[in-house]
């Protein structure tokens, strides 16, 4: 904002759409613009995104459903990870799949307002397929715990 960086939120890449999706809150009490840079873990380069956003207190962009797409002005900065853990689809809507090359000791699932709404250990298992049917479309943190380590994953949980 104003040439200042204000907030920082994580990549996570989407394989069945073949794009990366970022969770990004805004809040202001005053007018402002708002511009985004994408910076490379590996590389420490960083590029400006084509779009930015001028607004008023209290105003929205986009929704769960319809996000707001952004487009890098050049693309080579990022690459897409190998993941030691794998969620698809994603997003889903019946049944999700986790496998991990670790042992999977523990999954937790997070609402978008940070609350555990779920736990599933069905002890160690390198991988896990689980019911999304009974949740609510809208955005998840999947937090998955193996034996080498914790990962979390953005989820979305579309429509039925």
């Amino acid at each position: 904002m104003n040439g200042e960086s204000r907030g920082v939120t994580e990549a996570c890449y989407i394989p069945d759409l073949d794009r990366y999706l970022f969770i990004i809150t805004i809040f202001s009490n005053s007018t402002g613009k708002c511009t985004f840079n994408v910076k490379s873990p590996e590389n420490e380069s960083s590029s400006t995104l084509a779009e930015y956003f001028v607004f008023d207190p209290d105003e929205v962009f986009g929704d769960p459903f319809k996000p707001v797409q952004l487009h890098l002005l050049q693309s080579d900065i990022i690459r897409k990870e190998n993941r030691p853990v794998e969620v698809y689809p994603n997003p889903v809507s019946d049944q999700l799949n986790i496998i991990s090359e670790s042992e999977i000791t523990g999954i937790y699932i997070y609402n978008s307002c940070g609350t555990c709404i779920r736990i599933l250990t069905d002890g160690s298992v390198n991988e896990q397929p689980f019911k999304t049917k009974d949740l609510a479309p809208g955005f998840y943190i999947l937090r998955i715990e193996t034996k080498t380590g914790m990962e979390s994953i953005k989820l979305i949980k579309s429509t039925d």
